[in-house]
Formats: structure tokens, sequence, C-alpha cells
């Protein structure tokens, strides 16, 4: 055998270990890529309920808010008509109230003076 035979017995070696590493690699690609697509699939199966799921508790949050909002503004109302009441209720009980105690405490005055002039 000579050289040149040698040297191509060595280059075609080469070529086929070459040549297998490159398929091996190739294959391993492959069966990376199914799984990628499983994979997608999967999500894709598992993430459209869950939008459409997401998209559902959405709305059902917004019509909540919405109730909620005439709820406070029921309430906000309320609140005003109650403090209104309140300011009338007190206008109408606290000045005849001072008004009463004043003419109690006249009264009261004139009775002590009526008693100690009668006493003497």
């Amino acid at each position: 055998m000579s050289a040149s035979d040698l040297a191509a017995v060595i280059v075609t070696i080469a070529a086929i270990a070459s040549v297998t590493a490159l398929v091996m690699v190739l294959v391993g690609l492959q069966r990376t890529l199914v799984d990628l697509r499983e994979a997608a699939r999967a999500l894709v199966d598992e993430a459209v309920p869950a939008v459409a799921e997401l998209r559902a508790t959405l709305e059902r949050a917004d019509v909540d808010l919405e109730r909620l909002d005439s709820v406070l503004d029921t309430a906000e109302t309320l609140s005003s008509t109650v403090e209104s009441a309140s300011r009338v209720a007190q206008a109408t009980v606290t000045n005849p109230a001072i008004k009463a105690r004043a003419a109690a405490s006249g009264l009261k005055g004139v009775v002590r003076g009526l008693a100690g002039r009668a006493a003497r």
C-alpha cells in the first residue's frame, strides 16, 4: 500500500465519520423539533381555554365594578341626605332647646326673686 492509498483510506474514514456524526446531529435535531412541536401544541391547547376563562373573568369583574359603582353612588347620596337631615334636626332641636333652657333659667331667677320678696 502506497502513501497515496493510505491517505485515501484515511480521508474516506474521516469522511464517513463526519457524515455519521452529521446524521446523528440531524436525527437529534429532528427529535428536538418534534418535541418542540408537541410542546407548542400543548401550550396552545392550554392557553386558549385559559385566555377564554380570563376574558370571562374580566367581563364578570367589569359587571361587578359597575354594580359597585352604583352602590357607591347610592351610598354617597344617602350620606348626603343623612347629613342634610342631621343639620335640619340639629337646627330644629338645638335652637328651641337653647331658648327653652334660657327661658327656664330666667323663670327660675324670677321665681327666686318673687320667693325672696315674699319671705321678707
